[in-house]
């Protein structure tokens, strides 16, 4: 497992990523942090619960992975004091023969066989939104103003519904 991720032109990395790889199951987790209080690792945050929670109770279910998520979610509201503490993520569970994942926010998963792009997944933000109603191109999103109006993240106030996969082989 490898993980390389780079600050840009911010000062301090907000991303954080951790995995445990057991017998049965392996999880893999990353998120971003889209908070504006520095002193605070939402991010970290929230990895931690999800991986936590994992190793508590692994599995591959949709309700496992919900459970997941919704701990993490629960983790930056609990962890909150005077600024309302946010994150982007996606988690990968895998039982070795197929994979499923979460997401809530502007992360994405890319999977690639032999240097080429075989599989991605949209982010829940408006530019996706917009690139999906061909209103912008592909290349555009990441740079797009729209890029964090987020429909869905870690932290929000109000009803969390992540995105959860089928199984993929």
């Amino acid at each position: 497992t490898k993980f390389i991720s780079e600050s840009g032109s911010y000062l301090r990395n907000a991303d954080y990523f951790a995995f445990v790889e057991l017998k049965d199951y392996a999880c893999y987790c990353v998120a971003d942090g889209i908070d504006t209080d520095e002193k605070r690792e939402s991010a970290k945050l929230a990895v931690t619960a999800v991986i936590t929670a994992f190793s508590e109770e692994p599995g591959i279910s949709k309700n496992k992975l919900k459970h997941y998520l919704n701990t993490a979610h629960h983790t930056l509201h609990q962890e909150a004091q005077e600024i309302r503490l946010e994150a982007s993520i996606i988690v990968v569970v895998t039982d070795y023969k197929a994979i499923r994942w979460g997401q809530a926010g502007n992360c994405r998963l890319v999977i690639m066989r032999n240097g080429r792009i075989k599989f991605r997944t949209k982010d829940m933000s408006l530019s996706q939104s917009l690139a999906d109603k061909s209103e912008i191109s592909l290349d555009q999103l990441e740079s797009h103003e729209e890029r964090h109006n987020l429909y869905c993240y870690l932290g929000q106030s109000g009803h969390f519904t992540p995105r959860i996969s089928g199984k993929k082989k």
